[in-house]
């Protein structure tokens, strides 16, 4: 079993989510990784996770990278307008040009 998986951003309102919700080994995956998301869509800016159905859960994430689980607890507590404040600036200037913006701060 893999341990590999992407931690993602929305960068639209209302997205769809990132998998074929007919694949039921997918989407159960998607929901373990990800119960912070209702509903049928993301909203712009929320966090999420990606892994390979079957891979081992990413509650070892808290344990191996506590910089990435306090990033994603971080993101997760902003509000909603902040989020959406941070995805326009991510499709006005790319996910670098942003990045490096968020070093300066």
């Amino acid at each position: 079993m893999s341990e590999q998986f992407n931690l993602c951003f929305s960068t639209q309102s209302r997205a769809a989510l990132p998998i074929d919700i007919n694949n039921k080994e997918a989407y159960k995956q998607f929901r373990k990784d990800n119960p912070h998301i209702f509903g049928s869509f993301i909203p712009a800016g929320t966090p999420f996770i990606l892994s390979e159905p079957g891979s081992k859960s990413v509650k070892n994430l808290r344990a191996n990278r506590p910089d990435l689980a306090c990033a994603l607890d971080s993101v997760n507590s902003w509000s909603q307008s902040t989020k959406r404040n941070i995805t326009k600036m991510a499709n006005d200037f790319g996910s670098d040009n942003t990045f490096a913006i968020a070093e300066l701060y």
